[in-house]
Order: structure tokens, then sequence, then C-alpha cells
């Protein structure tokens, strides 16, 4: 069983039991917002078997909020934890089909996330080279497609509004950075994106305990502005992953949350070009 199948039984036990979950509580700590103890969290979105992962660092939800939907967002999962798990998977992985074209709305982050995968060629996920981002017919689809054929997961499964860490306690991340790279290594992957400067920090400090698994190459900014006129340039590194054996390169997009780019969705298209380019550059 894999890591992040282990994690999923040991939080829903608890909270078919009633209890607040207990890793929620306890990497509390480590984040500076108030976390989801009580809410279904968000292990993970769309093909657990894609060839490209992207990795956010935890749902970006009020607390209070996730927790008030559990009801909500468990109707139907039934109260036995090994079909309330087989509804959950079920329900992550077609996420994209029940909340895109037929029922959904373009949801700003996911298309965010389609055009700043649009320059990556072969990604699996399908969207158009040429997209029309003013059409709202094309962002359902191709918000569909970004959540349906992709591997999203989170670091922290858990949500909070924001994401501010506490320095003093970054080493509590390290199991959550294990389960990451668990499930990660077990397929055969073409891109690893995470979509956070954050993720250094985390992973440098993951390091101290597992040295050398984290390799960072040079770090890249874009030459200009992303707009005319503008101040807002684009960063990103390369990094090499060595994992049981095994060796990927995965890039961090640092300026991918960047409020500037939330809906530029041709300024995030352009910075996912710069940043393929630079992965590019750092594989060969």
């Amino acid at each position: 069983m894999s890591l992040l199948d282990q994690r999923m039984r040991i939080d829903l036990a608890k909270r078919l039991d009633g209890e607040d979950i207990s890793a929620a509580k306890g990497i509390s700590v480590a984040i500076k917002d108030d976390i989801s103890s009580k809410g279904l969290p968000s292990y993970f979105f769309g093909d657990r078997d894609a060839r490209t992962v992207v990795v956010n660092l935890n749902p970006g939800e009020n607390a209070d909020k996730c927790d008030n939907a559990w009801d909500d967002r468990t109707s139907g999962f039934g109260t036995s934890l090994d079909s309330f798990i087989e509804k959950y998977v079920d329900e992550q992985t077609n996420y994209g089909l029940k909340h895109g074209v037929v029922n959904g709305k373009a949801d700003s982050f996911d298309v965010k996330q389609a055009a700043f995968l649009t320059p990556w060629v072969d990604s699996g996920i399908g969207l158009s080279a040429n997209p029309d981002w003013s059409d709202e017919e094309y962002r359902l689809e191709a918000k569909t497609k970004v959540i349906c054929n992709k591997l999203q997961l989170e670091l922290v499964p858990y949500a909070s509004a924001k994401f501010d860490i506490v320095k003093g306690n970054i080493a509590l991340f390290r199991p959550f950075v294990e389960t990451l790279l668990d499930e990660i290594f077990s397929k055969e992957r073409t891109y690893i994106i995470f979509q956070s400067a954050k993720f250094e920090d985390i992973f440098k400090d993951y390091n101290k305990e597992n040295s050398d698994t984290f390799e960072f190459l040079d770090d890249y900014q874009t030459n200009g502005a992303l707009k005319n006129n503008g101040t807002l340039c684009g960063r990103c590194r390369v990094v090499r992953i060595n994992y049981k054996g095994k060796t990927c390169r995965a890039l961090i997009a640092h300026t991918f949350p960047n409020q500037g780019l939330s809906r530029a969705y041709d300024l995030m298209q352009k910075y996912g070009a710069f940043c393929y380019e630079v992965y590019l550059k750092k594989s060969k």
C-alpha cells in the first residue's frame, strides 16, 4: 500500500470515528494560519497514473469553511471505511468531469494551471496549442482536461486560507515530502512541477535528514517583465530528485502563485513557456 493510501486510511478512519485528523493537528504548528482538521482532505485530484504531476502546498480554503462542509462533501459515501475510501477515490479521480464542462464553471485557478501547462509538449493533458482564453467554452474544456488528465498532489492535504511557514517547525513537513516522493516515483512521469517557491525551503530542510535527495540546479529569471511596461518577472529552478535508487528532474515554478497572474492567462502561458524552456535546457 502506498504512503498516500496509508495516510488516507488513517485520516479518514479518525473522521469516521468522529475525531479530528491527528496529522492535521500535528502539522498546524508549522503553518501560521488555521488548518482544517475536521474537513475532507484533498490528497489528490485526477489520474494517479498520469505522466504529468503538479504539486501544490495545500488546498487553499478557509479551515472553518472546509470543516463545516464535511457532511455535504461526504454525502452518500457510507459509513464503512473501505466503502468511504472507494467513493472518495472515485470522486477525486473524476472531479474534473463532475465539475468541468458538464456541471461546472471555468474556475480561474484551474484555467491558470491549464495556461501554464499549454506549452509543455507531450504532457498527456490534451490542451490546444493555440488556445482562446477569452472563450468561456474553451476555458471550461481546458479546466476539465487539466484536472482529469494530470495528477495534482498537495504537500499538506488539509485546507487553510494561507500557507505561511513557521520556520522553527519546518522539519514537520518531512513526512509529507516522503509521501509525495513515494507517490511520484510509483509511476513513470514525464513532468513534475512544484508550484511555489516555498518548496525550496521545505526540500532543503528534508535534505538535512535525507542528504542529496534534492539537488538544486541553477535558477532562472525572465530577461524582462512578463508584460510590457510591467515589473513582474518570472522565476523558476530545476531540481534533480534522487529517491530509492531512481532519479528524475522536476521544476519549481516560483512565480506561479503570484496574484498578478491569476486571471492573466496569456501571461501565465508565457511564463509556462519560459519554465518549459528552462526544463528542457537543464534536462540535456
